[in-house]
C-alpha cells in the first residue's frame, strides 16, 4: 500500500484489477451467440487481470464468456 501511495498517490490500494475482451472465432455450440457474442459484432472471452504497483501480474484468469460482468466474476 505504501508503494501505491508513493508512486501513484493512491491510498489503501493493494492491487489494480481490470477485465478486457479477447476476440475469438465463432464457437460451434448453438448457445454461442447468447454468451460469447459482443455488441461490436465479434465473439470474445473475458480476461480478468490483477497487477501490483510495479505492473506485475499477481492474478490472471481467462476464459469466461463476454456476458459475465464484474459482479458475477468468480
Amino acid at each position: 500500500m505504501m508503494e501505491f501511495k508513493h508512486w501513484h498517490g493512491l491510498l489503501c490500494v493493494h492491487g489494480v484489477i481490470n477485465n478486457t475482451h479477447i476476440s475469438i472465432s465463432k464457437p460451434k455450440p448453438a448457445f454461442a451467440k447468447k454468451y460469447y457474442y459482443h455488441k461490436s459484432g465479434s465473439y470474445s472471452i473475458v480476461a480478468h487481470v490483477v497487477v501490483d504497483v510495479k505492473m506485475r501480474f499477481t492474478n490472471l484468469y481467462v476464459g469466461l464468456p463476454r456476458s459475465i460482468n464484474d459482479f458475477q466474476f468468480p
